[in-house]
């Protein structure tokens, strides 16, 4: 034992009896052995020793003084200064221990305050029940249920009227004659607990339940101190401190509320007015008060609250409150700040929830009455998301810490950082980072196949930036991740930078097949740098490519994937020639590119995998989707933990696992197998078969060697597996086709590779310090509009659609038959159709409204209809010529102006009277024959006739009963003059005035401008749109849309 330690043992339970001649304590139990240190000691650590007995109330504590009896040596701890004084005086002696008497029942202001904190304690008996062995012990009441509703709903305990006191008071006017408080006689005695009892318990808080002179109000939370001795304790009021887990719609603040901070009751107030929708406004708010008001009603509300500093303490008290609202509530929202948002949705940000800006409005509107806007909802979490991951700037200059922590706990793993540092006095800027895990690396060389998928993906931090990624295939044929790195962008530097640490892991003497999507400067690396590679491309991009440049379709896209999965020469060179009988220009684009780079008659043995597609990196890039939203740091992490549950969850698998070959390629072989039912094999007396179909027999036709494990098809050596052809072969022989499977296949080179364990990092607080120079973030120059989160997909991937669409189709123009434009965008000169054609768009020759009518010399046959030249538009709102441009695509093509020699002259019957626009009042009657309707522009009895004055200017003839010009009267559609041709403007088409249905247009002098007009109800086909009512059992009837 140290020279500031001493042991004590505690007596309770029993009582104290003067026999006169000396004192004895009788009855109880004792606790031995219970060391501490000076430094360590109070009084409280006896009150928690009786606590753990199951004590609680107020009791008495001794300790008798080493040497002495009990008559004389008792001395009464009342404070942590008379236990300091018994430490002190065991710690001089020699003895070094004492014994500590404890009596409970005692009075609430003549003993020390106990409370319990074990719920289950129960005592047995009463206060003066006996034992086993005929002592007495003092028992202590149990934590009975409150039995009456009254008691149930008692808030008495916190209206702030209690004392304040640290379990345990002086009693100032009890004189004590001796040791024992004055009481001659046992200390427990009953009539004494009754006179403590009568003496009401003035003492003891209303509410508090008292057995035998104890209480349970002591709170064990508060934490309060006095200074000085036992001689100058100041009895303090206990007040009401806020609890923030309290808060809800229904609390209420009271007058003497306590907060520990300004800050804290600033955050309580405006809790409780979102939860009841109050527009609450700080009126004075400094370092030491703060006045709070309701704007409700115009600022007629009479709710305040004010709460200031605590003299000579550093808490906050309310002071003054009017706690009614006369008001009315409200939603604005004002006071959910983006930051205070941030807080409430941090937990679901923790959690990994996908928190969409909807999500976070409803998150908030579910709780409070408060609706916030989208943009505070992002920012609100933004401010979350580095509160959570961190501030993406702070992690760049820890980078090295956390690279120093990972090598500590997987050591053999590789890691390296490149930074960008013109000169000594410039700050290191970041550019690169690799990784590559030591576990990763052996299981990938233990039992996968020697086939690496290389791709690259954009980071959509606050710093760009790109993540190259290398991936293998595990032997059940799913990703596995090799190595990662950060870049600053795809290009030929940095894809070498990155090909060269992997190839350092791995081993350059070793050969490996890599396969890339043709990414920029990727395809450059293996010609120059690393030509003894194997390298494929990407099937799907390859295709992706062809189809942008000659166009796709099932055809091609069929074709092209069965020449690509070709597996013997002759067989590729056969379907080559069919798509050069298809399509010659993508033919000769990919018979110029090297076959050993996309089909699988030209691919080598070495990897074991006929893999055509890069879709192992894509399906691992996809999987990290969530993570490159993230900050660097915490992006890499997420992979590392990824990567480190992975290896535990296969692995796990693989032990429950019963076959030989793993289910994925075990799938596939009996695909295989019932394709072998087609084939037949005729045994040469070893282990070699001839192999042909059973209806081709002489156009298909393979040998097959068994014991070299080989088909000429060679489909069997570029997987691993046997073919249809081999398996016919093996069932021949009376053997199992999974004997013949590669072991990549197998069950223990699935256990070798995900064998390996990743070991588990400390967190940030316990990383390794490097003294560096601090790394700062690369410049990245944010792109003007939206950040774009979803890629930009190529024509032929998938889209969620419930109709089809044209989108990502193949497109050919009807004017040059090339694909990749319409023919409202074809660059190439417009092709026409020759003169005379009806019924067709501008290219055909198709005339429309507002041409000029063509009439044979003789007038004896009619010439083509008169339609204006348009181009045909997939919209609404074709134009005639010389008329603005519609809604739609259509645009009309420039109308050639009848030539200033023969301008027309149109000749009204004197028969049929002009079609003057009536008044308002009288709307206009079209006469139709009474045999039939006749949508033709002149009738067939009486064709029009156009004549020509080279030497007056155009005009109208009208019978001499109609004025030349009558002037339109406000309702009617301004008359539409007849232009004088000028060379700037297109000339109005003429509508010939045989028509029954067209107004006539009168003349007007070829100085006036051309006045405005509109020609409605144009239909597709160029002609004018009269409409026809056909009501049942009525006559037609005619309304013409020209004077709508």
């Amino acid at each position: 034992m140290g020279d500031s330690d001493f042991s004590i043992e505690i007596h309770h339970g029993g009582k104290f009896v003067d026999s006169g001649q000396r004192v004895e304590y009788l009855g109880g139990m004792v606790v031995e052995d219970l060391h501490f240190e000076v430094d360590e000691w109070s009084l409280q650590e006896i009150v928690s020793q009786l606590k753990q007995q199951g004590y609680k109330g107020f009791a008495k504590i001794w300790y008798k003084e080493p040497g002495m009896d009990l008559k004389s040596g008792l001395r009464e701890l009342k404070s942590d200064g008379d236990a300091m004084k018994m430490a002190r005086s065991l710690v001089s002696s020699s003895y070094k221990h004492c014994e500590v008497y404890v009596v409970d029942g005692v009075r609430e202001s003549n003993g020390i305050e106990i409370t319990s904190t074990d719920a289950d304690y129960v005592p047995e008996g009463g206060e003066d029940s006996a034992n086993d062995d005929g002592l007495l012990e003092v028992e202590t009441d149990a934590e009975s249920e409150p039995s009456t509703e009254e008691e149930v709903f008692d808030d008495s305990a916190d209206d702030g009227d209690h004392e304040d006191h640290f379990g345990f008071e002086v009693e100032d006017n009890d004189p004590q004659s001796n040791a024992f408080g004055g009481f001659m006689s046992p200390l427990n005695d009953e009539r004494t607990a009754a006179a403590g009892t009568a003496e009401g318990g003035k003492g003891l808080r209303e509410g508090d339940e008292q057995v035998g002179g104890i209480s349970d109000g002591y709170e064990t939370d508060d934490i309060d101190s006095y200074e000085g001795d036992s001689d100058d304790m100041i009895k303090k009021k206990r007040f009401p401190k806020y609890n923030e887990a309290e808060m809800n719609r229904e609390y209420e603040f009271q007058v003497g509320l306590e907060f520990k901070s300004l800050s804290q009751f600033k955050e309580a107030v405006k809790e409780h007015a979102l939860l009841n929708g109050r527009d609450i406004r700080f009126r004075k708010n400094d370092k030491v008060r703060c006045r709070v008001v309701c704007k409700g009603r115009k600022g007629k509300c009479k709710w305040v609250c004010f709460a200031s500093k605590v003299g000579g303490s550093d808490c906050f008290q309310i002071k003054t409150l009017n706690r009614k609202h006369t008001c009315g509530r409200i939603y604005s929202g004002r006071l959910a700040s983006s930051s205070w948002i941030s807080k409430k949705i941090a937990n679901n940000i923790s959690r990994g929830e996908e928190m969409k800006l909807a999500t976070v409005i409803q998150t908030i509107q579910d709780k409070y009455m408060a609706n916030i806007s989208v943009g505070k909802a992002y920012w609100a979490r933004r401010k979350a998301r580095e509160e959570v991951h961190g501030w993406a700037i702070q992690q760049y200059a820890k980078i090295r810490d956390y690279c120093a922590e990972i090598l500590r706990a997987n050591p053999g793993s590789s890691l390296s950082i490149l930074v960008d540092r013109p000169s000594i006095t410039h700050q290191p800027r970041f550019m690169r980072m690799y990784m590559c895990l030591d576990a990763v690396k052996k299981g990938f060389l233990a039992g996968c196949r020697p086939i690496i998928g290389v791709d690259g993906c954009h980071l959509k931090g606050d710093h760009g930036q790109q993540l190259l990624v290398a991936v293998g295939r595990d032997p059940n044929d799913n990703y596995f991740p090799i190595a990662v790195a950060v870049v600053e962008a795809e290009t030929k530097d940095s894809w070498g930078w990155f090909l060269e640490l992997l190839l350092n892991d791995i081993g350059e003497s070793k050969k490996w097949v890599f396969m890339s999507d043709q990414q920029k400067g990727l395809m450059d690396i293996f010609q120059e740098a690393l030509p003894t590679l194997e390298h494929r491309l990407c099937l799907r991009h390859l295709y992706a490519n062809c189809k942008k440049a000659y166009g796709g379709g099932t055809v091609l896209r069929d074709l092209i994937l069965s020449i690509a999965k070709a597996t013997y020469v002759e067989e590729w060179e056969r379907k080559m020639n069919q798509l050069k009988k298809i399509n010659r220009d993508c033919y000769d684009k990919l018979f110029a590119l090297d076959p050993k780079l996309w089909t699988k008659s030209h691919f080598t043995f070495l990897a074991k995998s006929d893999m055509l597609m890069n879709n192992i990196s894509e399906a691992f890039n996809g999987k990290i989707l969530e993570a490159r939203d993230k900050p660097i740091l915490t992006m890499f992490e997420w992979i590392r933990c990824y990567l480190m549950t992975r290896f535990v969850e296969k692995k796990k698998k693989v032990e429950r696992f019963e076959g030989s070959v793993l289910p994925k390629p075990k799938k596939r072989l009996d695909i295989i197998a019932v394709r072998a039912m087609e084939w037949q094999a005729k045994w040469d007396g070893d282990l070699k078969f001839e192999v042909h179909h059973k209806n081709r027999m002489i156009m298909e036709r393979y040998v097959v060697d068994l014991m070299a494990g080989r088909c000429n098809c060679r489909f069997w050596g570029l997987c691993g597996m046997p073919c249809s052809h081999a398996c016919c072969a093996i069932f021949e022989k009376g053997d199992n086709s999974e004997d013949y499977c590669s072991n990549y296949y197998s069950k223990a080179a699935y256990l070798v590779t995900y064998g390996q364990s990743i070991s588990p990092i400390n967190g940030e607080n316990m990383w390794p310090k490097i003294q560096c120079d601090t790394i700062i973030p690369p410049i990245f120059r944010v792109k003007p509009g939206r950040p774009r989160m979803v890629r930009i997909r190529e024509p032929d991937e998938n889209r969620i659609q419930t109709k089809y669409g044209r989108t990502g189709t193949s497109i050919t123009c009807s004017n040059c038959g090339q694909y990749g434009h319409n023919r409202r965008l074809c660059p190439n000169p417009t092709v026409t159709a020759p003169e005379g054609t009806h019924g067709s768009d501008a290219a055909t020759g198709t005339g429309g409204v507002g041409s000029a009518a063509a009439v044979e010399a003789n007038g004896s046959a009619a010439a083509p209809t008169a339609r204006s030249k348009m181009v045909k538009g997939r919209g609404r709102g074709r134009t005639a010529v010389g008329m603005t441009r519609g809604r739609g695509r259509g645009r009309a093509t420039t109308h050639t102006p009848v030539p200033p020699s023969q301008p027309p002259h149109t000749t009204v019957p004197p028969s049929q009277p002009t079609n003057t626009p009536a008044p308002p009042s009288q709307p206009p009657h079209i006469p139709v024959p009474p045999s039939h309707h006749t949508d033709t522009l002149a009738p067939p009895s009486q064709p029009p006739h156009t004549s020509t004055q080279p030497s007056q200017p155009p005009h109208t003839l009208v019978p001499p009963s109609q004025p030349p010009h009558t002037p339109a009267l406000p309702s009617q559609p301004p008359q539409i003059p007849a232009p004088s041709l000028p060379t700037t403007l297109p000339t109005p088409a003429l509508l010939s005035t045989t028509l029954p249905t067209p107004a006539s247009l009168s003349t007007a002098p070829a100085s006036q401008p051309l006045p405005k007009f509109k020609i409605f109800g144009v239909r597709r086909s160029g002609r004018l749109k009269i409409g026809v009512r056909k009501l049942t059992n009525q006559p037609p009837e005619h309304v013409d849309l020209t004077l709508d």
